[in-house]
């Protein structure tokens, strides 16, 4: 893997690890609903 790569990966990971925690916050406030409607 060479250098440019290696970063972009690093840069998606970190992008990853941002958007993880959004969809817990999003799931986390959804499913309280779905289980009182379920």
């Amino acid at each position: 893997m060479d250098k440019i790569t290696r970063e972009i990966d690093l840069q998606w990971k970190r992008l990853d690890k941002i958007k993880l925690k959004r969809l817990d916050k999003i799931t986390l406030s959804i499913r309280p609903s779905v289980e009182a409607a379920g």
